[in-house]
Formats: C-alpha cells, sequence, structure tokens
C-alpha cells in the first residue's frame, strides 16, 4: 500500500542530489506514459517530518553502505515508508556510475509494481527497449576515444582560466551539477553549473571554460538556441567544449582562440538515447573524461 500513495517521496542521506531528481524525473515521465498516477518527488531531511505526517505521502529511503546520521530518523520508522538498499557490486568503487545503474533498477522495480495490470505489458516492453538502448550506448561510449589533444586543451584551460563553469539545460542539467562538483573536487576550484540560457552577458565577460552538455536533446527550436548562443560564447572570449550527439555537424567548421591561434572547436560526440535514461552515458562520459586527465 506505501507504493500506491498519491505523492511518493525519495530520499537519500548519501546520493548525490543530481542523482537523485534523474531518478524523480525519469519516474515521472513514465508514469504519465502509463497512466500511473503517482507523482514522484525528491524529499530532503528537513523535509521529512511534514510528508511522514501526512496520510496522502509515502516516503522511499534509499540506503547506501555510506550512509551518514540522519537527524530526523524517526521520521523514516513509520508505516508510511520503505526502505530500499542498493547493492554495492563493485567492491573498490561505488562511484556515481553504479549509483545511477543501480537507482535505475530501483525505479524500474517501482514502476512495475506500481502499474496497473492492464498495462504491465506495454510497460516491461518498453523498459526492456530502454535497457537494450542503453547497453548499445554503453558500448559505443566504451569505444569513443577522447583525443589526446583534446585532453590537453582541456588540461591547459583548466591551468589559464580563472572560471570553469559547466551548462546543461533540460535532461542535461543535473549532469551539469553534478560534473560541476566532480572537477571541482579533483581540482580544488569552484565550479559553476547553469542552465544554458542563463550563461548571459555578466557570465560571458569573466572569460570561463564552458563544458555545454547539448546532447540527446531533439527540441529542434532549442538546438538552434543553442547554437546561438554558443557563437555569443566565442564572440566574447568564452572558450567551450561542447558535449553533442555523433549526428551533429553544426560545430565542425566552427574555430575558436586557443593560446592565442585559431585552433579547431572542441567537441565530444556521443551516441543518441532516449532523453529519461540520457543521464547515466553522461555521468560515464564524465567520469571518463576525469580518469584521462
Amino acid at each position: 500500500q506505501i507504493l500506491k500513495k498519491n505523492n511518493i517521496f525519495l530520499y537519500s542521506n548519501t546520493l548525490d542530489e543530481s542523482i537523485m531528481y534523474f531518478a524523480v524525473n525519469y519516474l515521472n515521465i513514465i508514469a504519465k506514459k502509463f497512466h500511473i498516477k503517482s507523482t514522484f518527488n525528491l524529499a530532503r531531511e528537513y523535509d521529512l517530518k511534514t510528508i511522514s505526517n501526512a496520510r496522502e505521502n509515502s516516503i522511499i529511503n534509499i540506503l547506501t553502505n555510506e550512509n551518514k546520521t540522519i537527524t530526523n530518523k524517526k521520521y523514516l520508522k513509520n508505516r508510511n515508508t520503505v526502505s530500499f538498499q542498493l547493492p554495492k557490486k563493485n567492491k573498490t568503487i561505488f562511484n556515481e556510475v553504479n549509483q545511477s545503474f543501480e537507482i535505475l533498477n530501483l525505479c524500474n522495480y517501482l514502476l512495475s509494481s506500481i502499474c496497473k495490470n492492464i498495462y504491465q505489458e506495454e510497460l516491461l516492453s518498453y523498459l526492456y527497449q530502454l535497457n537494450v538502448s542503453l547497453d548499445e550506448n554503453i558500448k559505443h561510449l566504451s569505444k569513443t576515444k577522447i583525443t589526446v589533444k583534446l585532453l590537453n586543451n582541456i588540461r591547459y584551460l583548466i591551468n589559464v582560466k580563472d572560471n570553469i563553469k559547466f551548462i546543461g539545460s533540460g535532461v542535461n542539467y543535473n549532469i551539469s551539477k553534478l560534473a560541476s562538483r566532480l572537477f571541482s573536487s579533483k581540482y580544488n576550484v569552484a565550479c559553476a553549473y547553469d542552465v544554458l540560457e542563463n550563461h548571459k552577458h555578466i557570465d560571458m565577460s569573466a572569460e570561463p571554460l564552458l563544458f555545454i552538455f547539448i546532447s540527446n536533446i531533439k527540441n529542434k527550436s532549442y538546438q538552434m538556441d543553442a547554437k546561438s548562443e554558443i557563437e555569443k560564447f566565442i564572440s566574447h572570449g568564452n572558450t567551450p567544449i561542447l558535449i553533442t550527439n555523433e549526428n551533429d555537424k553544426r560545430f565542425d567548421l566552427m574555430k575558436v582562440n586557443l593560446n592565442n591561434k585559431s585552433n579547431i572547436f572542441n567537441q565530444i560526440k556521443i551516441k543518441n538515447i532516449n532523453e529519461e535514461i540520457a543521464f547515466i552515458p553522461s555521468v560515464m562520459l564524465v567520469h571518463k573524461i576525469l580518469a584521462n586527465l
């Protein structure tokens, strides 16, 4: 009955907020497709008391092996709460990549548990196709080479640029947020993140290094605006590194100024995938870049 409530809140005191938002967005998108009436939300620790007191709410407490002390732990022990322990398959590492896969598995379990019987077969077929697409994308990503020249350019830019910013809208907002934290942790520098349309003239004048995620957004209007904005960034002295899809050739002939020389526009191209699960390959890509730097 807990999973049949109108409002289902996902809570974790260890998983990165970007991963939790990925889960909430994924659940809501697919719930809408398959007539699941529950609404999924993110719960923070300060929300627990209020959420747990409402009959129409339930809390899913997601546990890992790295749990921290919870101040409001008592609110996770009532009859409206159920806990799930994420498995730790790799004994040496449990980073954001593994966590994203495990949270996806949990989301699929929740959806199949809540979905009405008349839509079950259709839902399971859809989830299966998503997983097949994800597997293909991962194989492609494992073969995607980040050239030595590009890695050298990134190293150089990190050293000479005072500001690093990660930009992503829509399905790419969460990965820009996560990437900023991971880069900040590795290089011990403050990294900002924002949506594409918010990076305005005041930010441009700071001449930052920009990592721009525009992959897997099918909206043509957005992609047209994105190209126009990126051209503005370059004209203001920003240095973009673009993450886009393999069939996107709009930027192939574009040049940027790097170390007072005209250089080919830095791009990393990945395979297209459904927007619902685009977060996971992007997380893998960010870890791949960091591992090679």
